[in-house]
C-alpha cells in the first residue's frame, strides 16, 4: 500500500469538506466557519449511515439545533444548492 495516495486522498477530501463549508457559511451568511464544518460532518455521518439518505431530512434539524435557523428557510436554501448541484453536474458531463 502507498500511503502517498493515501494521504493525497485524504487532502482532497478534507478540502471538499472545507469547500462545502464555505459554501454553507455563504448561503446561509449565519455563523462561523467552525460551526459549519461540524455541522457537515455531523450531517455526513448522519447521511452515510441512514439508508437511502435520509440524512438530508436530519438537515433542518441539526440547522435549526446549531443555528436556530428556521424548518422553511433551511428547506427552500437546502433545495437551491441541490439544484446549483445538479446544474453544476450537468455542466460537468456537457465537457
Amino acid at each position: 500500500m502507498d500511503y502517498r495516495y493515501l494521504s493525497i486522498g485524504f487532502m482532497l477530501y478534507f478540502f471538499c469538506y472545507i469547500l462545502r463549508t464555505i459554501r454553507l457559511t455563504i448561503i446561509f451568511d449565519q455563523g462561523r466557519l467552525f460551526d459549519w464544518f461540524q455541522y457537515a460532518g455531523i450531517f455526513q455521518i448522519i447521511n452515510r449511515i441512514a439508508p437511502f439518505r435520509l440524512g438530508e431530512i436530519a438537515s433542518p434539524i441539526l440547522m435549526k439545533s446549531f443555528f436556530k435557523i428556521d424548518y422553511s428557510e433551511s428547506i427552500i436554501k437546502i433545495i437551491i444548492i441541490r439544484i446549483f448541484d445538479l446544474i453544476l453536474l450537468f455542466i460537468l458531463f456537457l465537457f
